[in-house]
């Protein structure tokens, strides 16, 4: 593993559920003290694709975590912004998790090559050799020999990023067409179809490291939008009928 490239993110995540029938009327409302992220501009229907894979170990203690609201948790993940797995193609192994109230995340680049080696968890290296920091990748090894986390499942869907006006640390993201299929590696054939998850519904999450603006408060109100504490991933988990939290 040849790159050092790594970031670290610390901050407030809120997430609601919007039917599809609202999101033109909700992103005409957000249009008014945000504009479109740059990357996302560019797109040809102002949104990008993301695919992630998610490690866990084999009673699914990741999930179990999550669901019963354990204050200190983490999980893996390999994310991608391709559909293709071709060698020049980026990814990012990272670190999502939740101390408390604050959600924080670490990622480090990888090569495709790395990427299809942390998948098979084959041929791992005890260190990275590279000139920067791989705190990522020591965690991630960390856990795999530790906890025995494996690749698991796929979650895939399409984000329209907003960012405000005003301040360039609130985001929204809008994240739709989410769907989920059982598997151990980002690019691995298969035959049967992704399981929808939560269909006819997207998810919107803000992202922000002090307040919420009083115009997005409004804008909670007038489309009833209710705080709810979901992940992609336990929905995911659930809808392929991996596990339940009932």
């Amino acid at each position: 593993m040849s790159n050092s490239y790594q970031q670290n993110f610390l901050r407030y995540e809120f997430k609601y559920l919007v039917r599809d029938m609202d999101l033109p009327a909700l992103e005409e409302s957000l249009s008014h003290f945000m504009t479109l992220d740059p990357f996302a501009e560019k797109m040809p229907d102002k949104n990008y694709f993301i695919r992630s894979l998610y490690f866990d170990t084999d009673n699914y203690s990741c999930f179990f975590e999550k669901v019963t609201g354990v204050k200190y948790r983490k999980k893996f993940r390999i994310r991608t912004y391709s559909r293709k797995f071709e060698k020049d193609v980026p990814f990012f192994l990272e670190l999502k998790g939740r101390d408390n109230y604050f959600v924080f995340k670490e990622r480090q680049l990888i090569t495709s090559e790395d990427a299809d080696r942390f998948c098979m968890l084959h041929d791992l290296p005890n260190s990275i050799n590279s000139d920067g920091d791989n705190h990522t990748y020591e965690k991630f090894l960390l856990d795999v020999f530790k906890k025995q986390i494996k690749p698991k499942v796929i979650i895939d869907y399409t984000r329209k990023p907003f960012v405000s006006k005003y301040d360039y640390e609130f985001r929204v993201t809008l994240d739709s067409n989410v769907t989920a299929i059982e598997s151990s590696h980002i690019n691995q054939t298969i035959k049967r179809a992704n399981i929808e998850v939560k269909p006819g519904y997207t998810i919107v999450e803000i992202k922000f490291r002090r307040s919420v603006p009083y115009w997005f408060t409004d804008i909670v109100r007038r489309f009833q939008l209710k705080r709810l504490s979901i992940s992609k991933y336990c929905e995911g988990v659930e809808a392929l009928g991996l596990c339940s939290d009932d």
